[in-house]
Formats: structure tokens, sequence, C-alpha cells
């Protein structure tokens, strides 16, 4: 299966008993970064997350303390500035976590899709090995094998994850896209892995975001997060002509819509 096997859509929306296992257990230096409209209807939405009994690789919203909250291999839970939950809260923005290896540390940080505010943690990166021996979910937490901590209400846009091999390469490990099936009474909704060319799929539906559809002559690019739609151009010998897109389609090349 491909990626244009499914319906692309602008996110999936968390309900409770939905989430998405990855399949990826993370190491202490992995960075994990997405684009959330982030709700608080639950205590305690995890936005991603996994706690196989010592090691905890987590982003979650405390509604009872009001602030973000990280926690990464055997850190405690580290909190982010309450100054800035009203910014964050039903509005799309950033939020992850990246690790340093040259520097030895791990920063989280929330930020408006233009950096006009921003807000960020840091801990020393543990010396010692630190890998997850279990499964990171996505908009809900693995407990040590069990869900919990749904982001019901919560909106997930996109989310990407990359192992900082060393201090100047970063590879990419997972980059994962909001789809839904295009076909059925209730499509299935979930996430595809553009790096493992699979779809991953919640027990419980996810609520879709609306449909990408582009117009003809035009593509769509994701900017910050958002898909926006513009004519496009390709440069000629210096000059910027408007041009049209082209796929190959099992050895036919066919106009992109």
């Amino acid at each position: 299966m491909a990626l244009s096997d499914y319906q692309q859509i602008e996110y999936i929306q968390g309900v409770s008993g939905a989430y998405i296992d990855t399949g990826i257990k993370p190491t202490r230096y992995y960075s994990i970064g997405g684009i959330y409209m982030v709700g608080i209807t639950e205590s305690a939405p995890y936005f991603f997350g996994v706690y196989d009994g010592t090691r905890h690789f987590s982003f979650y919203f405390s509604k009872s303390n009001s602030d973000f909250r990280w926690r990464f291999a055997q850190n405690t839970a580290q909190s982010l500035s309450p100054n800035y939950v009203i910014p964050y809260v039903e509005q799309k923005v950033k939020l992850g976590f990246t690790c340093s290896r040259s520097a030895s540390k791990t920063t989280a940080y929330i930020s408006l899709l233009d950096d006009t505010s921003y807000s960020s943690a840091q801990r020393n990166t543990p010396s010692q090995a630190q890998t997850a021996t279990k499964n990171l979910f996505l908009m809900a937490r693995n407990n040590n094998g069990s869900a919990g901590g749904y982001a019901v209400g919560s909106r997930l846009y996109s989310l990407s994850i990359h192992n900082e091999v060393s201090s100047s390469q970063s590879d990419l490990i997972a980059e994962y896209i909001p789809i839904r099936e295009k076909t059925g009474s209730i499509p299935k909704v979930g996430l595809y892995d553009t790096v493992s060319d699979a779809p991953l799929w919640s027990g419980t539906n996810f609520v879709a975001g609306p449909d990408i559809v582009a117009t003809t002559n035009t593509v769509r690019v994701n900017v910050n997060g958002t898909w926006v739609e513009g004519v496009p151009y390709v440069n000629v010998n210096g000059t910027w002509c408007e041009g049209k897109t082209y796929v190959n389609v099992n050895g036919t090349w066919m106009e992109g819509k």
C-alpha cells in the first residue's frame, strides 16, 4: 500500500480509547516533535508517551496543575512555565523534545507556529544507556503495556521522530501524516508513516479532520503544520514560470491535481 491509497486529512482528533502504537521504543537520543491543537477535556491528556516501569518518554498537560509536563528517561517530571498555558490551549502549537549529543542536554519545547512565543525546559541527558522496553503511543501513554491518558479533544496534525546519531547527523525514524480510508461506511482514521510506508490504525476510531483536496493545477505543501494550496512554479533559466506538476504512475506520467 502507498500513501496515495488513502485520503489525507488535516488532523486526527482524540477520543477515549483511541491511540496509535508506533512500534518504536525510544532511546535517550530520540527527538520527538509534532503539531497539535491542545484540548484539556481530560485531567492529563498525553500527546505521546511511554512508561515501562522504569523509563519515561512522555509529554502531557496537567489540568490540575495548569501546566505542560514532560518526562525523559529516568528523570522526574519537568514542568514548563504556567505562564504559557493560555496561548497554547485550543490553538495549533509545536511541541516536543529534542536531544543534543554534543551538549548532553534534552530540551522540551512548546511554541506558536509563528514562533512569537516560546517555552522550554532543559534537563541533562542521562549518560547511561536508556532505551524504553515498551512501545511509544501517540495521543495516549503506554503505561507499562496498558493505554491511558487519552488526548480526548486534542488534534494531531503531524509528528516526526528523529535519532540524533551524532552532533551533526539526525536520522528520520518516522514521519506521520493523518489519513482515513477512502471507502467503507465507517472509514478507519489513523496515521501514515512515510518512512515505513505503512498505515497505523487504532482499535477505537479517531475523529477525522477535513479532507485535504487540491484543485486542478495546484499543489499543497505543509507549512508549519498547515496545509496550504498554491499554483506550482518552476525556474527556467533564472525565470520563474507557472508550471504543472506530473507524477509517474506505473510508468505513465500523469498531470497532478
